[in-house]
């Protein structure tokens, strides 16, 4: 399997993490940032040498009582058709 099918699999099973852990109160983020310094991290975190990190997802509480679906732009205004500012198909 290529890296970017096993990537892909792996963000999937990542996503469903994220939105359960958003259904019982918890914030999360995905990133893949420190994937820079990959071996200092696997040695803070007890990664065993050979595993391949493909991200990491940080979790915790939220601040406040405002936890609620975030502003999204209409969808018109971000995804085109064929060509940047095309919202419509072509018929």
């Amino acid at each position: 399997m290529s890296a970017s099918g096993v990537f892909g699999e792996v963000w999937s099973a990542g996503w469903s993490f994220m939105l359960a852990l958003r259904s019982r109160g918890l914030g999360s983020s995905m990133t893949t940032i420190h994937l820079g310094g990959e071996s200092e991290v696997a040695q803070l975190l007890g990664i065993p040498e050979g595993v391949s990190q493909a991200g990491l997802i940080p979790v915790g509480w939220f601040r406040g009582d405002d936890f609620k679906p975030a502003n999204r732009h209409p969808l018109h205004e971000v995804a085109f058709y064929e060509n940047w500012g095309n919202s419509k198909p072509a018929r």
